[in-house]
């Protein structure tokens, strides 16, 4: 068994739905349905997990593309296409974050609750 698959196999459930004791099982099951028959790649919902593994207690991130790249072994392009793939069907919100100097940095990304 690879790195890649004891990862997703040690983090079975979502973070977030484990935070939440006053639904336990309901709202699992809603993650599991939202999610895996939402008719989304399995490249966004590696992505989504990767952004809900980083996200802080308000539901937000702001890793680079490559570095969710890196750690899904994904090409830079497949990752932004499944970013665009998870705003479009309103799994995350994208926010442009800038320098002081004025360049772009890295995308906050909110996960919008299920």
């Amino acid at each position: 068994q690879n790195g890649h698959s004891r990862r997703f196999a040690r983090n079975a459930l979502p973070r977030r739905a484990g935070r939440c004791s006053e639904k336990g099982r309901v709202m699992i099951d809603d993650y599991y349905n939202s999610i895996h028959n939402s008719g989304l790649g399995h490249r966004a919902v590696a992505v989504y997990r990767c952004l809900q593994d980083h996200a802080n207690a308000e539901g937000c991130c702001w890793l680079a593309m490559s570095t969710i790249a890196a750690e899904l072994h994904l090409p830079r392009a497949t990752v932004k296409r499944a970013l665009d793939e998870l705003c479009r069907e309103g799994f995350i919100r994208k926010e442009h974050r800038w320098r002081e100097n004025g360049s772009l940095s890295s995308n906050l990304y909110y996960i919008q609750p299920l």
